[in-house]
């Protein structure tokens, strides 16, 4: 009784409750992902599975450009004036009419790309790709803020609500047109109707917090610095994202960059734990921050190292043997891709054991710091592939993968202990394992 009455206060503690729910979520976009990319592999061919992961890339990279870093001044002024509706009514609609102003613009830069500058893209595949899921990036940069919104609210079963409906309809449609085989293309119009259905549940659930008149000149003048700043690290973060699969798609086949793609996708699954960790944290953090609370922050840390600390090698066994019972049964080349997954995952252990802290410099508020970083990273991740990817070719793009995460982790260190003055090399050697 004794145990059951701990288990249950364990769960009713806001932070442990959010958390499930994150990562129940974040467990069903893992899964609908891997299921997405074997769909289009199995129906279309893993060449086909190149295209439409260099579209999904551009995707996130031209989605994160049209929300332009007003998410983070959303999530971050929400989480301080969490009990004032007024305040927060003007600032959820001054941001979602600043990204409606911001994204239209972005999308016609894109479409002028699109139609005009065609060898910009890698192939005519990618490129006519993008047309299907111009209006959907429209409406994912509005949705991504509105959940930013509910992040800050700290309203976390609704948000992960939200990310599984995402990724489970998209699963689902995706699925109706790969067994009805329709043209490969089409399967894109999903992200499309998706974020259309997703912006209508949105209009409902924040329907409170919308407003077209009376909105302060104060928030439009707070956002737009705030996003004017960030924006150049919100798009360095998207790009260090999916930079990988896009320069994979100009030096490899598309065979190559199919597998490749796979490979990323399946190793980044191991990181579903700290995300949802990562994800409950950051609001906590920003409000420990600005109520000036470092000892109660540095003891968050260690609790949270305690638990990569445990954890990681766990989640490594299970994480190699998923990939091998999926390698027998959905990869079908000659390439040795276990091997391949296994180095790719030691990079992302080493992100899941110190590399999720690195969001804390922006919730703190050090945006210049953010960008510098940012920039610093998209530097490296823009080197390492272009040397190695010419030279060893696929090989050059798992060994490019694998430097660029350790050093990031390595960058990120660096920079929390200079401008935030936290060690946390210190606070993760000192985690005690009990």
């Amino acid at each position: 009784m004794n145990f059951l009455l701990k288990v249950k206060s364990v769960l009713e503690n806001k932070f442990v409750n959010g958390s499930l729910w994150t990562f129940i979520s974040f467990g069903i976009v893992g899964v609908a992902g891997l299921i997405l990319q074997t769909l289009v592999t199995n129906t279309y061919g893993i060449a086909n599975l190149g295209v439409y992961s260099q579209i999904v890339s551009f995707y996130a990279l031209f989605s994160c450009i049209s929300v332009s870093g007003i998410e983070s001044s959303t999530l971050k002024h929400t989480s301080e004036y969490s009990k004032d509706k007024t305040a927060l009514a003007i600032i959820y609609s001054s941001s979602q009419l600043l990204i409606i102003v911001w994204s239209t613009l972005v999308l016609l830069a894109l479409s002028f790309t699109i139609y005009f500058l065609p060898n910009v893209f890698s192939s005519n595949e990618v490129r006519h790709g993008l047309l299907y899921v111009l209006p959907g990036i429209f409406l994912f940069a509005l949705n991504k803020n509105s959940n930013s919104f509910l992040s800050g609210l700290r309203n976390m079963k609704l948000y992960s609500l939200i990310k599984m409906l995402r990724w489970g309809s998209l699963m689902i449609l995706t699925g109706i047109l790969c067994i009805g085989r329709v043209d490969f293309i089409i399967t894109l119009k999903c992200y499309t109707a998706v974020e259309l259905m997703l912006f209508i549940i949105f209009v409902f659930i924040n329907k409170e917090y919308i407003r077209f008149v009376n909105t302060s000149n104060k928030w439009y003048k707070i956002h737009f610095k705030y996003g004017a700043v960030s924006m150049v690290s919100v798009i360095l973060s998207a790009v260090q994202s999916n930079i990988m699969i896009l320069i994979s798609g100009y030096y490899l086949t598309l065979n190559e960059t199919g597998l490749f793609s796979l490979l990323m996708m399946f190793s980044n699954v191991f990181l579903l734990v700290i995300t949802t960790i990562q994800v409950n944290f950051n609001p906590v953090f920003a409000k420990d921050w600005a109520d000036g609370s470092i000892e109660l922050i540095n003891e968050k840390l260690s609790k949270i190292f305690r638990v990569t600390k445990y954890s990681a090698p766990l989640m490594f066994i299970l994480a190699m043997i998923t990939f091998y019972v999926y390698d027998l049964f959905f990869i079908n080349t000659e390439v040795n891709s276990i091997y391949y997954f296994a180095i790719l995952s030691i990079g992302t252990v080493a992100v899941y054991l110190i590399g999720w802290t690195a969001p804390m410099l922006t919730m703190a508020g050090y945006i210049i710091g953010t960008m510098h970083r940012s920039i610093l990273l998209s530097i490296i991740q823009l080197v390492f592939p272009v040397i190695l990817l010419p030279l060893f070719g696929f090989e050059g793009a798992i060994f490019s993968y694998l430097f660029v995460q350790i050093i990031s982790v390595f960058i990120g260190v660096v920079f929390i202990k200079y401008y935030l003055k936290i060690n946390l090399l210190k606070n993760f050697f000192y985690a005690k394992l009990g």
